[in-house]
């Protein structure tokens, strides 16, 4: 999807697409997944069409008129119940040990908007389970209190909290890519487990100490946006409007590997970039 730059009218705020540069991105037809809602028509449910979950919200919208589609998903004030904010997206392969995933989309939280939560509100998320099904977590991106971002694996409960990241900018589209190796040894101790974050085009984590999964043979098959909005200490302290688009998957395991068609970051790491 090619979008300019240029004031976008969303709900009565001010939000302008990010101009700055995107360093490149992958082929987006290349690889596992690719969704900019254009196929939709304005005002179907997302959800409906081509995610799963139960969010009522999840609606296709053009915010200038000029085909440049997302989706916007709402909330109310002091709301909490678990999939009535953000949505679900099937992985196309359960992901084990060995296997990686990386998962990017662009996000808007408009002029006025809050991400304020007493506790630490969940942003992306992995899902895994056991082999035989059974719910074990997920491998977190969470926003903090401060608005600066945090990594956790719930079936380790160890936080990897980045230093020196700035919270997100209202009014402004910004990318979010998170890049997982699942193993239940961290690469750290010899095995694979293996984490990357990134804001737009800066690394803002890297964490080779942490477990992705919590067993060899425990598997990830799901990818979460938010899912739900903390209400301890009275958040959201106000009706919430967030817009999202561009959102891809690439993915390796034995059956495919997407990762031979990403670009690599002045790092050195594979990733799929900032789509523009």
């Amino acid at each position: 999807m090619t979008a300019s730059a240029g004031s976008y009218g969303i709900t009565g705020r001010d939000a302008t697409l990010s101009t700055g540069s995107t360093g490149g991105s992958t082929d987006t037809s290349l690889i596992s997944r690719f969704e900019d809602f254009s196929s939709l028509a304005l005002g179907d449910n997302a959800e409906d069409s081509l995610l799963i979950g139960d969010a009522p919200g999840v609606i296709v919208m053009d915010p200038n008129g000029g085909g440049f589609q997302c989706v916007h998903d709402h909330i109310l004030q002091h709301t909490t119940n678990t999939f009535q904010f953000g949505c679900t997206a099937a992985l196309e392969h359960n992901l084990q040990k060995g296997d990686e995933v990386w998962v990017t989309t662009k996000v808007l939280l408009p002029v006025g908007s809050s991400y304020y939560a007493e506790d630490h509100l969940k942003w992306f998320r992995l899902h895994t389970k056991t082999s035989g099904g059974t719910d074990i977590g997920y491998n977190d991106m969470y926003l903090i209190p401060d608005g600066t971002f945090a990594f956790i694996y719930e079936g380790e409960q160890v936080w990897s909290d980045p230093s020196g990241v700035k919270p997100p900018v209202f009014g402004v589209w910004t990318s979010f890519e998170e890049h997982i190796v699942f193993d239940n040894v961290p690469a750290s101790a010899g095995g694979g487990g293996l984490v990357h974050l990134w804001r737009d085009n800066e690394l803002i984590l890297t964490a080779d100490n942490r477990q992705t999964l919590t067993a060899s043979t425990d598997y990830s098959d799901a990818f979460f946006f938010w899912t739900y909005y903390n209400t301890r200490g009275g958040a959201p302290d106000g009706n919430q409007d967030w817009y999202w688009t561009d959102y891809a998957v690439a993915i390796k395991c034995a059956s495919r590997d997407d990762s031979v068609h990403l670009i690599t970051d002045p790092n050195g790491i594979k990733r799929i970039g900032v789509i523009a």
